[in-house]
């Protein structure tokens, strides 16, 4: 009997251990992924005729190629705070309130072109932090 007890107990904190290290994963996933979304799409000041500069930037951080990304024109804590909303489906949110967003795109003589908006924007969040950014309304 003492020894079924032991094998309960331990397999009791093996779970546990599981799921404490398992939430702790997800938070720092969505932790890295946010950092991520910050240096991709949040610039707190930014004007049309800065695409081809921070493209060329979001490209060198991410060792990639991107042809089109958008910026929001805002500070990372007040995008943060639209994951707080208790509305929020399948992990996505609608933000309330209109955002200055550029549009940057490749163009055919290689250099990135803007196109500005002032709308809502749909972002994908996770633990509270923004992750993804799924587009600006007009666009969707």
């Amino acid at each position: 009997p003492g020894g079924i007890m032991k094998v309960q107990l331990i397999c009791s904190l093996l779970v546990l251990l599981f799921v404490v290290s398992e939430s702790t994963t997800t938070a720092a996933e969505a932790a890295r992924r946010y950092k991520i979304f910050e240096r991709q799409h949040i610039k707190k000041n930014m004007t049309l005729d800065q695409c081809d500069d921070f493209m060329k930037a979001v490209n060198a951080i991410e060792g990639g190629f991107k042809e089109k990304n958008t910026f929001i024109i805002s500070d990372a804590d007040t995008i943060q705070l639209n994951c707080l909303n208790p509305k929020m489906k399948n992990d996505i949110v609608e933000t309330k309130n209109k955002y200055r967003a550029i549009y940057c795109e490749l163009s055919s003589d290689g250099k990135y072109t803007g196109k500005e908006y002032y709308e809502r924007l749909k972002i994908s969040c996770k633990d509270n932090l923004p992750v993804h950014f799924i587009g600006v309304n007009r666009l969707l």
